[in-house]
């Protein structure tokens, strides 16, 4: 299983993001990963696996480059199922450009036939393998919707439109440090305060200080600015979803969804 976090606001994304993935482990994990955008709009990934090795808890051996630690914009990942991370292991990942830079949670049933797809096209996996992650099959569709000049958002409402599967979606545009962010049948958080906005799989991951925040239910997406967000439902503009309370709302757990293997602990939210 694997949790995922976002972060964009003035500086900092190193830490808070590490802060955030830390709130969201448990007794140990197999993989932990970042990605950090710059101010001049390029992007670094640093990642530690620690395969079968849970004692040597990756997400503490992640050492940032004083060069990145101011970044304002970053995703995280970190995997805590051994299996999952071996043969996944290729997140956050990254396009042909190294502009756009996924994680997700949950699976893609068809994943071989947009592969394929994507082979055909003159698609590559920067990581070098053979086969592709789940992940990079998403960032090379993210791609493709950009080379048709369409916006990150508007390229992950349509890649998620042609996955079939379960899973939470955190697209990091490193040119300006934006997100996006799909909910396809798996939910997300989203936070927002005065000075940064948090998009997670997890309640937990959020700081403390934040008290309220919206669920990314099934067909909702979002852009999320330095200052500002843009909410869709499969594909239509809407205003922003209503606001829960981590005090007065932390339910129990929901039923998984069905072939989703997220394990967040995010409210239903309101049809």
């Amino acid at each position: 299983m694997s949790a995922i976090v976002a972060r964009i606001g003035a500086g900092q994304a190193a830490s808070r993001l590490i802060s955030a993935l830390r709130r969201q482990s448990g007794p140990g994990h197999s993989l932990a990963g970042l990605t950090l955008s710059d101010y001049r709009g390029a992007s670094t990934t640093l990642v530690r696996t620690a395969i079968g090795a849970h004692t040597n808890r990756p997400l503490e051996r992640i050492d940032v480059p004083p060069a990145l630690q101011e970044c304002g914009s970053g995703i995280g990942v970190i995997v805590t199922d051994a299996s999952e991370a071996a043969t996944d292991s290729r997140q956050p990942a990254t396009d042909c450009t190294g502009g756009i830079t996924v994680v997700h949670t949950g699976g893609i049933r068809n994943a071989r036939a947009l592969s394929e797809e994507l082979l055909a096209a003159g698609h590559h996996p920067r990581s070098g393998h053979d086969s592709w992650s789940c992940a990079e099959i998403i960032a090379h569709l993210v791609e493709e919707g950009i080379r048709r000049r369409l916006s990150a958002h508007s390229a992950l409402d349509l890649a998620v439109a042609r996955l079939d599967g379960n899973c939470g979606i955190i697209v990091l545009e490193a040119g300006r440090g934006h997100l996006a962010a799909a909910a396809h049948g798996s939910p997300l958080v989203h936070a927002r305060t005065a000075n940064e906005a948090f998009i997670a799989s997890d309640v937990d991951a959020l700081p403390a200080h934040i008290h309220e925040f919206r669920i990314l239910g099934d067909g909702y997406s979002i852009e999320a600015r330095h200052l500002a967000d843009r909410w869709r439902r499969r594909g239509r503009e809407l205003s922003s979803p209503q606001l829960h309370s981590r005090i007065s709302e932390m339910p129990s757990p929901p039923m998984p969804l069905r072939g989703s293997r997220s394990s967040a602990r995010v409210p239903t939210p309101a049809a």
